[in-house]
Order: C-alpha cells, then sequence, then structure tokens
C-alpha cells in the first residue's frame, strides 16, 4: 500500500488484489477521475503505471472520496481493465441506506414515510448481495437511486437509524420490496 497526503491528510491506494468484497458499482458516462479532501489526488484512465485494480479510501473516516463531484464514504475500488473504468463503492449499510432514502424520495416527507422507504430499501438491496460478483447493486434507478453524501440529510440517516435491522418478511422470508 502506498499512501498520498498533503496537509495533514492522506489517502491510502492500495492494489485489491487481497480484496474481494465488491458493493456498488457506478455507471458514470463519462471516464472518471478521482480526489480527496486535501489530498489532491487526480487519476485518469491511464492509470500511469498503477496497478489495474486499486482501491482509493480516506485515511480518517470523515472524509469522503469524490467521483466527478459527487462525494462519497467508504472505500473506492476503481478497475481499469475494461474499456471504461469499473467504479466500486465500497459502503456501510447505513450510509448507503441514508442516501437510497435521500434519492429515492424527497427527505422532507413525513418520518414514517421515510422510515418505511429505508426498510423497503433495505429489502431490496439484501435481497441482491452476490458475493462472486463485481458489485452488489447499480447506483441508476435500474436498481436503486444511490447519490452519495448529497443524498444524505438529518431525517434519512434518522430514518435508518429508528429501522436498524427491521426488515419486511411473509411467511417467514424477507420479500423483494420495490418501493
Amino acid at each position: 500500500a502506498s499512501r498520498l497526503g498533503r496537509g495533514g491528510s492522506e489517502m491510502c491506494i492500495r492494489d485489491s488484489q487481497s480484496r474481494d468484497r465488491r458493493v456498488l458499482r457506478s455507471e458514470l458516462g463519462v471516464a472518471p477521475f478521482l480526489t480527496a479532501p486535501r489530498a489532491g489526488l487526480h487519476l485518469d484512465r491511464y492509470g500511469f503505471g498503477l496497478p489495474h485494480v486499486l482501491e482509493v479510501e480516506p485515511s480518517e473516516l470523515t472524509d469522503a472520496i469524490t467521483v466527478n463531484g459527487r462525494s462519497y464514504r467508504g472505500r473506492l475500488r476503481v478497475d481499469f481493465t475494461g474499456d471504461q473504468p469499473l467504479i466500486v463503492n465500497e459502503v456501510a449499510l447505513s450510509e448507503y441506506l441514508a442516501s437510497v432514502v435521500g434519492s429515492e424520495m424527497p427527505s422532507s416527507w413525513e418520518l414514517e414515510a421515510l422510515k418505511a422507504q429505508a426498510v423497503a430499501a433495505r429489502n431490496y438491496v439484501l435481497k441482491r448481495i452476490e458475493p462472486n460478483s463485481m458489485y452488489d447493486i447499480c447506483d441508476s434507478q435500474n436498481c436503486q437511486a444511490y447519490l452519495g453524501m448529497d443524498a444524505e440529510t438529518p431525517t434519512t440517516i434518522r430514518a435508518v437509524e429508528e429501522t436498524r435491522g427491521l426488515v419486511a418478511t411473509y411467511l417467514g422470508e424477507m420479500i423483494t420490496a420495490y418501493y
């Protein structure tokens, strides 16, 4: 692993061959570049001798990683082996759900409606986890809208926290909840 840093903040970049968990694919229409707050790192699709697959994570959990102007929590896996870079965001389920709830419906709606959406979104993503896949779920409306930190609000975070661990079931089986 190598560390790049400037101004008291650093970001870890490492070859990701030792990790195999993938959570979320970003379907970007343009070749992405990456930045990290205060670290000043920029990568383009050519990689300049970097590994074909690498992981980028901030050294501080409170920092975010920005891809094409959108901020994300967790770590990013960047795979340069295809025609277009594949970006996978590994993020905690609760942080992911707080963004999905805010991406799928207005965060100004009643808390109980946001909580219902949090349960539905949790069911939907948990039913789609594929351990052997490059990623578990896409970030578009084809799967679940996921706008990263921009969609998180205190009310979406609260809705996820107040429903932590809750899933909808029928006859003892978790249902597929679309909305």
